[in-house]
């Protein structure tokens, strides 16, 4: 990830909502049809690629399969002709640092693709919910999605564009007009309106895999009328044959109050079958920024492909990029290194995909008038103000204008009840996990929290801080610093250690001397859902017991400035004597519904003091919220039994903060909760023959270790933790690097309790291994040197941004 690329792509569409995406190849021109003018035929729907292949991808994905895997493929039901495993596309792509630029094109056409232009021929203005997350391969996360609390990543989030898709006959270009408003750039709170103009003459086909179009864009302030940065994608062909796309976009932007202009611009020729070609992309920076800011952002890469191997080579001019490369650029398109973004789950015996109720997309009034949102499972989305306690929104009704619109009831709470079910794991098969700890001696470091690891075979055998954790700032990964291993000794009064695991998704307890540790399943309680009503099943109040890290009532910013401001703790403040639990009370109803109350010395709920900031909040230890220690609904006989729950039992966490992700916000209809379904979750234990990769080293590298996982719908697999590794290999040099996941499943593995289901990967990036000196019969012979402006033919001319009242036509690419 070129992370000081601050282009208009990288700034405007990538970072907001032009995550990269893999695409399904080519398409061809669709049966969609609208009678055309006078004297023309009728006007058919013309497609644009799914994504441009620089380096196609290698469709063998069966190779890395274990022979026992390979066995199990063919014994079960799910892999018969026609299920929708053997159905869904696998959408596979190469990647390497050269082909950013590209990356850009692809996110693009993936925004693009998700108009649905095909189906909207000729249907005037309409509205298109953008998912952004459904665009996204991956590459920008360091923290992994295995923590369900931090459901900040779950929360659906569209982008609202504005689409127009027109053709005259079919004699005439299809012309799709696209304007986003209202965009915010980079974080700042500017605001800019993207304005697109794709003019398609041919749609893809086999002797022409991108078709013909060309595509402008471009970044507008004073609501539309100024124009600031913009783009060109086009189509083009050279002089004997080889076809070819140039890309070129510009944007002048304030950066540390200099005025700075990011350009990137890219030029690609291949023959039809995109198995040969060269291709140069290139970035660059002007302006008054940091010298390493200059170096990271001025290079260019040339690369030269034939079906078997493409030679790269890297400078900062296009004189220079013709130069002989080291033969350690040479790379090989039949071995790969596989990382998967996506994946699907199916029913282990009939194959059919696993689908879940989600939620559904509503509109409700803001300050600014109609605004519209999504509500699900993880909470809410909105394009317009925040919701309010008892405000009203109404479902959105597609294509029945007759119906009677649905309303709902808004109920909000400054927090949420997270239910724990305790899973188990001996002490024994932690081998190879890392545990993060804080305790009062990081603020005698500089170290921002520990890194622990069991060790067996130390004398003697226990947790041990291996490593001191730095976060990562201006675009850097976290950075950890081996020590030499500290045992984590416990003291009569703390006989417990708490830590937290990213791979076992949260909050992990073990017990002095205890054989497992213990770690939860984790849902939040609305007060409805099937499955904890067991909370109220006395009526609409339930009592919780807490005995450690216990939150006070209404938290002042003074109570956050230590590690245990925000807590009592009754446990240690017992002395090794009798302990007396801290009582809360957690109610469905009334003033204080879905809110913490504290009843122990008084009735107050737990939450943030009015007033705190979230740049206060930043600068304490609890960036993130609050979180109490485990609460239980009965009084225990030993309250040391609160750190070692038995397997199954359930305990309740409370959290609080400033973020959406840690309040909560559901919808009734009178009386009844709206419920969705929450994302299936279940353990796994990774295995070599599970693994994607046919390199044995790198199989067996997290094989026997345990993961949390979960799924919440087709595409969406959370759980396996990332690592950054650099963008031209393992090592990390300055900011040009990617977030990787740690391992990728094999095709065909049994995931759940029981092996009820079956994954399958549906985006794949294929990351080429080092050939070297295979490339000798390779040349950069026929490089173009891509566009350094923007052509005659740039046209964005499309007017405002139009007015449109109906309902969104398409949602997350899916017509409505």
């Amino acid at each position: 990830m070129q992370k000081y690329s601050l282009t208009p792509i990288s700034v405007a569409l990538i970072s907001v909502f032009l995550a990269a995406c893999g695409g399904g190849g080519s398409s061809s021109s669709t049966s969609s049809t609208s009678s055309g003018g006078s004297g023309g035929s009728a006007a058919t729907a013309l497609s644009t690629p799914d994504q441009v292949d620089v380096v196609s991808a290698s469709q063998d994905t069966t190779a890395a399969l274990s022979s026992n895997l390979r066995a199990a493929l063919r014994a079960r039901a799910f892999n018969s002709v026609g299920t929708d495993y053997t159905t869904d596309e696998q959408n596979l792509h190469v990647w390497h640092p050269a082909l950013e630029p590209v990356e850009s094109v692809n996110s693009i056409l993936c925004f693009i693709g998700q108009l649905q232009a095909d189906d909207m021929l000729n249907q005037g203005d309409y509205i298109a919910l953008i998912d952004d997350a459904s665009c996204d391969k991956g590459g920008g996360d360091e923290s992994g999605s295995g923590n369900q609390s931090a459901g900040a990543d779950q929360v659906p989030s569209f982008v609202e564009s504005i689409a127009n898709v027109s053709r005259a006959d079919g004699n005439s270009p299809m012309i799709i007009n696209m304007w986003v408003p209202e965009m915010e750039m980079g974080g700042g709170g500017e605001t800019k309106t993207i304005k697109a103009r794709i003019e398609v003459t041919e749609a893809p086909s086999a002797n022409k895999p991108f078709g013909e179009f060309r595509m402008s864009f471009g970044m507008f302030t004073d609501d539309g009328a100024t124009a600031s940065g913009g783009g060109e994608l086009a189509t083009s062909t050279s002089s004997n044959g080889q076809l070819g796309l140039t890309l070129y976009e510009s944007s002048p932007e304030n950066f540390g109050g200099n005025d700075v202009v990011f350009t990137q611009r890219a030029s690609i020729l291949t023959n039809a079958a995109q198995t040969a070609g060269v291709a140069v992309t290139q970035s660059s920076i002007t302006g008054d920024v940091p010298e390493e800011m200059l170096e990271e952002g001025n290079f260019g890469y040339a690369l030269a492909y034939d079906s078997d191997h493409v030679l790269v080579n890297k400078a900062d001019t296009f004189a220079n990029l013709t130069a002989d490369p080291s033969e350690e650029s040479c790379l090989s398109r039949n071995d790969f290194h596989e990382a998967v973004w996506r994946y699907n789950l199916y029913n282990a015996d009939t194959g059919a995909r696993i689908t879940l109720n989600s939620g559904f997309p509503f509109r409700y009034e803001s300050s600014e008038g109609t605004a519209r949102g999504h509500v699900g499972y993880w909470g809410v989305w909105t394009d317009g103000d925040n919701l309010t306690n008892g405000q009203t929104i109404t479902k959105e009704n597609f294509g029945d204008d007759n119906a009677t619109p649905e309303t709902y009831t808004v109920v909000t709470a400054p927090g949420r009840l997270i239910k724990n079910t305790v899973t188990s794991l001996p002490v024994t098969e932690l081998d190879g996990i890392q545990f993060n700890f804080y305790d009062e001696a990081l603020g005698a470091t500089d170290y921002d929290q520990w890194v622990v690891e069991y060790l067996e075979d130390s004398s003697p055998a226990g947790f041990y801080k291996m490593a001191g954790m730095t976060y990562g700032g201006n675009n850097t990964p976290s950075q950890q610093t081996e020590i030499t291993p500290v045992l984590i000794t416990l003291s009569e009064f703390q006989p417990y250690l708490s830590m937290w695991s990213q791979q076992l998704g949260g909050s992990v307890n073990w017990q002095e001397g205890a054989e497992n540790i213990t770690y939860f399943a984790e849902e939040f309680v609305d007060g409805d859902e099937t499955g904890i009503n067991e909370l109220f099943a006395g009526g609409d109040t339930a009592t919780l017991y807490c005995y450690d890290s216990c939150p006070k009532g209404t938290l002042e910013l003074s109570d956050l400035s230590g590690f245990s401001g925000p807590y009592d703790s009754p446990i240690s403040l017992a002395m090794g004597g009798e302990v007396t639990p801290i009582q809360y009370t957690f109610s469905r109803d009334g003033d204080n519904a879905f809110t913490l109350v504290r009843t122990t010395g008084g009735e107050e709920a737990v939450v943030l003091a009015s007033g705190i900031t979230s740049d206060q909040l930043r600068s304490t230890f609890y960036s993130w919220g609050v979180r109490s220690g485990n609460m239980v609904t009965a009084a225990l006989d030993d309250p040391l039994d609160i750190y070692n729950l038995a397997e199954g039992e359930s305990s309740y966490r409370w959290e609080t903060g400033l973020d959406s992700w840690n309040q909560m916000t559901i919808v009734k209809q009178g009386d009844t909760t709206v419920t969705f379904d929450k994302p299936l979750e279940f353990s796994y234990q990774h295995t070599a023959d599970n693994d994607r990769s046919s390199n044995s080293t790198i199989a067996a590298r997290f094989a026997g270790q345990r993961f949390q996982l979960n799924y919440g719908g087709p595409g969406q697999l959370w759980g396996i933790p990332s690592r950054a590794v650099g963008a031209e290999g393992d090592a990390i040099e300055g900011q040009h690097f990617r977030y990787y996941p740690s391992f990728n499943l094999a095709d065909g593995v049994l995931l759940g309790s029981s092996n009820q289901y079956v994954v399958k990967a549906v985006d794949v990036e294929q990351k080429m291994v080092r050939d070297p000196g295979a490339c000798s019969d390779l040349s950069f012979d026929g490089l173009i040197e891509p566009p350094s402006a923007l052509s005659s033919l740039y046209n964005v001319n499309i007017g405002a941004v139009p007015t449109v009242d109906d309902a969104p036509a398409v949602i997350g690419g899916i017509v409505q």
